[in-house]
């Protein structure tokens, strides 16, 4: 609860042995953490200004949230990519139980994003998921979900699925001498005004792993100072007074 956050402007703070910092892909340019980032070139994504890390294992996490996750092998079945559903034919995919389970608070605001209005984003786990990426095309299929608090609404076009895991197609790739992170899917439908918050769950097949992460997607500066000018968890936590994060992290 006392760690000092980690050098820079936003609050980016590990609770394990290592480092938030040492997850950014410098050839990708995201973290390796589930974000939100619109589609299009570079997929950009707001200012991060809170990733918090935590084994799962440490934390309180809702028990809706956590039995997501089975605590046996799982059988799902692929769900088509956009512009293939008639082409397409589910396979199943055989999931253990994950032998990690990492969990990010991950706080960021998109209100500096002013030439992306439309109100839905992509939830982009490629760079959790994908980590032997090389140049030649690379995909999985990641169970995945969202489980909402406030803000966020399920779109039936391309949309995560809420509170089920569904295996969703995604692939890292070259277009025209660019990275490209496809395809146009895990949309969800963002509330233009206010906070989003949800929880999302993706599970990994052969690594077995799992990540759970709280997301706060801020379309105003309301909480940066509460990023920028505190120094460890606690303060963070005295500030917002939160009863669910209070919940969390209180066996810390």
């Amino acid at each position: 609860m006392y760690k000092n956050k980690e050098p820079g402007p936003y609050f980016h703070l590990s609770l394990d042995d290592d480092f938030v910092e040492d997850l950014f892909d410098l050839n990708i340019g995201y973290y390796k953490v589930p974000t939100m980032a619109y589609y299009g070139e570079s997929y950009p994504y707001g200012d991060m200004l809170g990733i918090i890390k935590s084994s799962g294992f440490r934390l309180n996490l809702p028990e809706n949230v956590t039995n997501i996750i089975q605590s046996v092998e799982e059988t799902y079945m692929t769900y088509p990519p956009p512009n293939k559903k008639g082409k397409w034919i589910p396979k199943p995919i055989h999931v253990p139980f994950p032998e990690s389970i990492d969990f990010y608070w991950i706080v960021s605001n998109i209100s500096e994003l002013k030439e992306y209005k439309g109100n839905n984003m992509n939830l982009v786990n490629h760079a959790w998921a994908i980590t032997d990426f090389h140049g030649q095309r690379r995909f999985k299929h990641i169970p995945t979900c969202i489980l909402p608090i406030s803000g966020v609404r399920e779109l039936d076009y391309n949309g995560v699925k809420f509170n089920e895991l569904r295996a969703e197609y995604m692939s890292m790739h070259f277009k025209q001498g660019c990275l490209s992170i496809s395809p146009n899917n895990l949309k969800v439908g963002m509330s233009p005004r206010g906070d989003n918050k949800f929880w999302t769950v993706c599970i990994c097949d052969d690594q077995p792993k799992a990540v759970i992460s709280l997301q706060w997607v801020l379309t105003d500066n309301s909480l940066n100072t509460v990023f920028e000018q505190s120094k460890c968890l606690n303060d963070v936590l005295g500030r917002l007074n939160d009863p669910l994060l209070n919940f969390i992290f209180q066996s810390l």
